[in-house]
């Protein structure tokens, strides 16, 4: 396509100067491509911006929804202690330290808590089903990640801190329960009179002479 260009005759001139070394419209054809370019540039940048700012103003309509899982799971953990009994502690830990030697995570051995605790409180699975926006949100924006080994995770870590901890307390006191008895049988022990031979029945092994007629 042929188009004319409108030039000043001041520009004219200066041209006809250069003209055995320019070629006018190879001139005009690369400045109109370089404008055209920087004009394709341009509109794409604004129609990124446009998309960047929509993409924001709906994000701005989604609030963060964050959860403390190890808090929950400390919350929970410590309600349970209050709600259960000596043998509700024996028990959960009895089946934690089999699970721990078969290599099970802490979700089967949890199935295995049972108890008034576990009967009173909310647990793990209970905690999932009030939260699941944050899942899903979680999984919008960490498609790559898992964010339910995450939340168990966390959540165990704060159960255990509160339970755990509990646990090891009464297995501190017991044993220092035992050692309080055996250091009380020993001092019994050392307190006992030697044994004796009873007297009537020494008078009978070594009875007293008689007199003799």
């Amino acid at each position: 396509m042929r188009i004319g260009v409108n030039i000043p005759g001041e520009l004219v001139g200066r041209i006809e100067a250069l003209r055995p070394l320019l070629n006018v419209s190879q001139v005009c054809r690369d400045a109109i491509e370089t404008y055209a370019r920087n004009c394709d540039r341009a509109t794409q940048l604004d129609e990124v911006a446009l998309i960047e700012a929509e993409a924001a103003r709906l994000l701005g309509q989604e609030s963060r929804i964050n959860v403390d899982w190890e808090d929950l799971g400390y919350q929970d953990g410590k309600a349970w202690a209050q709600a259960s009994d000596l043998e509700d502690f024996e028990n959960a830990f009895h089946n934690f330290g089999i699970a721990q030697r078969r290599g099970a995570t802490w979700l089967p051995w949890m199935m295995s808590v049972q108890g008034k605790g576990a009967q009173s409180v909310k647990n793990y699975w209970q905690r999932h089903g009030e939260h699941t926006e944050w899942y899903e949100q979680q999984c919008a924006l960490h498609p790559e990640a898992n964010p339910f080994q995450e939340a168990e995770r966390l959540y165990t870590a704060g159960w255990l801190a509160y339970v755990g901890t509990v646990w090891k307390m009464i297995q501190r006191q017991r044993e220092e329960r035992r050692r309080e008895w055996e250091e009380a049988m020993r001092k019994t022990k050392e307190s006992r009179s030697a044994p004796r031979i009873p007297k009537s029945i020494a008078d009978e092994m070594h009875p007293p002479n008689q007199t003799m007629r």
